[in-house]
C-alpha cells in the first residue's frame, strides 16, 4: 500500500535497514550566501582594523574615525543585506559606495588612505586561510581520536600485512594498522601548522605595490586582526599569494594519505576479503541490485581527493609564470581554494565517522593471516637462530619449502621440518634438524605478531606503549590549537576595545 509519503513499509533504502543512504552532495560544494557573509566579516575587521591605526598615527581626524566605525558596526549587524553587491565592483567598492551613501565621499573616502586592494584582498585571504587550517586540523584531531580509540580494542586482533597490492607478506594487528594511518594524519597536522605560519602574515600596508608615503603603523594593523607579524617586503606582500600554494598542498598531501587508508578498507570491506564491513549509514544501495551495500563514503573519499590533487597542479601553473604584482590570475588560485578545503573537510570527517561505526572481524582476520605464508620470514629467522646459517641461506630453503607446499596443497602451518631438510639438503648440502615445535611457533601468527617487540613493531605490548604516547601527541596538538584560536579571539577582543575607545570619544 503507497502512503501519502509514496511509501508503505519498504523503502528503497531498505538493504540498509533504518539508515538512510549516504549522501550523494559533493563535500567540495558550499554555501554561497555564507560564504559572502563571512567575506564581508573578515574584510569589516579589516576595515576597522585600518581606521583605528590610521586614527591613532593622527591620519585621520577621530571625528572621521567615529563616523566611518559606527557605519561599520551597522554594517556588520546588518549583513550582506546591507550591501548592493555590484559584481563590477567587487566586495570592496560596493561595501565603499555603501559608506560613500551613507557619509559622503569626504568621510567615506578616507578609509581608503594608505590602502589598496592589492593588500586588502590576500589580508582577507589569509585571515580565511588561517581559519581554514584550524578547522581542517581540528578535524584531523578528531580522526586521530577515532583511530586511537579503535586501536586500543584491538591491539591483538591479528590479520595479514600486505605488499604489493594485496599481496600477503607478513602479519600484522589491526590496531599496528591504524597506528600507521593516525602517524600519516600527525605528519599532515605538522604540515598545516607549517603552513599556518606561513599563511599569518600580515601584507597589510604593501598598498599597491610599493608602500604608502603616509606614517602607518603595520603591526599594529596586524596586531589587532591577529597576524603574527607582517610581509615585510611590500611587492613581496601584495604579488606573491604562494601561501595558497602550500596549503593547498597540504590538504593534497592529507587526502592522498586519506586515499590510502580508504583503498585498505575498500578492499578488506568486499565479500571476497570479509574482513570489515562498513556501518550502513556509509553506504547507499542498488536500484536494480537487491542485495547491494555499496560503499560510496569511501568511493566519494577517494574520487574528491583526486580533484584537489588536480586543483593544485592548476593553480601551480596559473601562478608559475604570472609577474610579481597584482593581477587577475591569482585571483583564480583563491577562488579554487574553498572547494579543496571543503573537500578536506567532509572527507576527514567522514572517514572519522566510518572509523567509529566500522564493524570489525577478527576471526575472518586471524584466519587469512593463516592462510598466506606470510609467516615464513619468522620460520627464515628461526632457522638463523637455531642452524648458525646466514638469512640469505635460510631464505632461500624457506623459499624451496613454501614453494614445495604450494605444490601438494599444503597450508603455512602444515610445513614440517622433514620439508625444511629436504629443501636444506638442495641448498646447503645437509639438513637442518629443526623441530618441529619450533617450525609449528614460528608458523603461528600470534606468535609472529608477539614476538616482533621492538620500537614500532605489531606486538601488543609494543602497540600499547604506542596508543599512550600518541594519546599524549594527540592533547598537544589539541593543545596548540587552542592556543592559535585563543590569539585570534584576544586579538578580535583588542579590535573590538580599539573601535569602542575611539567611538565613545
Amino acid at each position: 500500500m503507497v502512503t501519502a509519503h509514496g511509501w508503505g513499509s519498504e523503502r528503497f533504502t531498505s538493504r540498509l535497514g533504518s539508515a538512510p543512504a549516504f549522501p550523494a552532495t559533493p563535500f567540495y560544494q558550499g554555501d554561497p550566501r555564507r560564504d559572502a557573509e563571512d567575506a564581508l566579516n573578515r574584510d569589516l575587521q579589516l576595515h576597522k582594523a585600518h581606521v583605528v591605526m590610521l586614527e591613532e598615527e593622527g591620519i585621520i581626524s577621530v571625528e572621521t574615525a567615529k563616523a566611518i566605525l559606527a557605519e561599520l558596526l551597522d554594517i556588520e549587524r546588518l549583513g550582506i543585506d546591507a550591501l548592493f553587491l555590484d559584481p563590477s565592483l567587487g566586495l570592496y567598492l560596493s561595501t565603499e559606495k555603501c559608506l560613500v551613501d551613507r557619509l559622503g565621499a569626504d568621510v567615506a573616502g578616507r578609509m581608503h588612505t594608505a590602502r589598496s586592494r592589492n593588500d586588502l584582498e590576500p589580508a582577507n585571504s589569509r585571515m580565511y586561510v588561517r581559519d581554514a587550517i584550524n578547522r581542517v586540523v581540528q578535524a584531523l584531531i578528531e580522526l586521530k581520536r577515532a583511530l586511537l580509540l579503535r586501536a586500543a580494542d584491538h591491539v591483538e586482533t591479528v590479520m595479514p600485512g600486505y605488499t604489493h597490492h594485496s599481496q600477503h607478506a607478513q602479519p600484522i594487528t589491526f590496531a599496528h594498522y591504524l597506528l600507521a594511518s593516525h602517524d600519516a594524519f600527525s605528519r599532515d597536522i605538522r604540515r598545516f601548522e607549517q603552513a599556518y605560519a606561513v599563511v599569518n602574515l600580515s601584507p597589510m600596508g604593501g598598498c599597491a605595490l610599493a608602500g604608502t608615503g603616509f606614517p602607518i603603523n603595520r603591526g599594529r594593523v596586524a596586531g589587532l586582526l591577529g597576524f603574527d607579524g607582517i610581509v615585510e617586503n611590500s611587492l613581496d606582500a601584495t604579488g606573491h599569494v604562494d601561501f595558497l600554494l602550500q596549503s593547498t598542498a597540504a590538504i593534497a598531501i592529507a587526502l592522498s594519505n586519506l586515499g590510502r587508508m580508504s583503498e585498505g578498507l575498500y578492499l578488506w570491506n568486499t565479500s571476497e576479503f570479509g574482513m570489515l564491513e562498513l556501518a550502513d549509514e556509509y553506504c547507499s544501495i542498488s536500484s536494480i541490485m537487491p542485495q547491494k551495500k555499496n560503499p560510496v563514503a569511501l568511493e566519494m573519499i577517494r574520487g574528491e581527493s583526486i580533484l584537489v590533487a588536480s586543483q593544485l597542479n592548476g593553480m601551480m601553473g596559473v601562478l608559475k609564470a604570472l609577474p610579481p604584482g597584482g593581477g587577475r590570475e591569482w585571483g583564480y588560485v583563491d577562488r579554487a581554494f574553498p572547494g579543496c578545503v571543503n573537500t578536506a573537510l567532509g572527507a576527514i570527517k567522514t572517514m572519522a565517522g566510518i572509523v567509529s561505526t566500522l564493524v570489525v572481524k577478527p576471526d575472518v582476520m586471524a584466519r587469512r593471516a593463516a592462510e598466506g605464508f606470510s609467516t615464513v620470514t619468522e620460520l627464515a629467522d628461526q632457522i638463523v637462530r637455531h642452524a648458525d646459517l646466514s638469512f640469505r641461506q635460510a631464505h632461500h630453503i624457506v623459499g624451496l619449502t613454501t614453494l614445495e607446499a604450494v605444490k601438494t596443497g599444503k597450508k603455512a602451518d602444515e610445513i614440517t621440518g622433514a620439508m625444511l631438510d629436504a629443501a636444506a639438503e638442495k641448498v646447503i648440502g645437509r639438513p637442518l634438524g629443526l623441530d618441529d615445535q619450533v617450525a609449528k611457533k614460528a608458523l603461528d601468527p600470534s606468535e609472529n605478531v608477539r614476538i616482533r617487540s621492538t620500537i614500532g613493531g605489531p606486538a601488543p605490548d609494543e602497540v600499547r606503549r604506542m596508543i599512550e604516547v600518541r594519546h599524549a601527541v594527540l592533547a598537544e596538538d589539541q593543545d596548540r590549537l587552542g592556543q592559535r584560536r585563543g590569539h585570534l579571539t584576544r586579538a578580535a577582543e583588542e579590535l573590538r576595545d580599539a573601535v569602542t575607545a575611539i567611538i565613545n570619544r
